[in-house]
């Protein structure tokens, strides 16, 4: 996943991927997305910011 941009805030942004990762079927059917503490190391964000999300 890339960098942010400062149009809006991170945890809307977090939030557009993981919509986005739905519809583009990266996610499975009946596959678990990934957790809050791995979304969160690997985007370099607060565990917080990703439950936001």
């Amino acid at each position: 996943m890339s960098q942010f941009n400062d149009s809006q805030p991170i945890f809307v942004q977090i939030s557009e991927r993981i919509a986005q990762m739905i519809l583009t079927e990266a996610a499975g059917e009946g596959e678990a997305l990934p957790s809050v503490r791995q979304i969160a190391a690997e985007l370099s964000v607060n565990p917080l910011t990703v439950t936001r999300a």
